[in-house]
């Protein structure tokens, strides 16, 4: 599936949505917020695709964000308990549906379950929300 659901056409992300095709949905989690909610409005999307949609927007929305004192303290690059990553640092992705994809540390997202990233993927492929588990510094 190269190039991401960017490069996907619409029918085939209708039908593998519809078909609960679990790398289509994997994918779309890794997207930010505001890119979901946006997707959202897209006409062409079938009623099930917004359905899921929806669900994962959800999902998003109750996970605890990091509060300001936790923000400030990443951008300030102070070291936060659990947090292994700092602003701009290097990474690889060791896993996931992004797995052997290089990029950077762009915010810290949230610390709940574990704490996850905002990553700006290598060679304009966007920005994905990767947990730290699925990270690995590269030096």
């Amino acid at each position: 599936m190269g190039g991401g659901l960017a490069a996907m056409p619409l029918y085939r992300l209708n039908y593998d949505m519809k078909n609960n095709s679990q790398e289509v949905i994997e994918r779309f989690k890794s997207l930010p917020l505001y890119i979901l909610r946006s997707l959202l409005t897209c006409e062409k999307f079938e009623k099930q695709t917004k359905i899921i949609l929806e669900k994962i927007i959800k999902e998003k929305e109750v996970r605890p964000n990091a509060d300001q004192k936790t923000n400030n303290a990443f951008y300030n690059g102070n070291k936060i308990n659990e947090v292994q990553f700092v602003l701009n640092d290097f990474v690889e992705i060791g896993s996931g549906f992004e797995m052997g994809k290089f990029g950077s540390v762009i915010s810290l997202v949230s610390l709940e379950p574990e704490p996850i990233y905002h990553i700006e993927i290598d060679g304009n492929e966007g920005e994905r929300e990767i947990p730290q588990s699925s990270l690995r510094i590269i030096h």
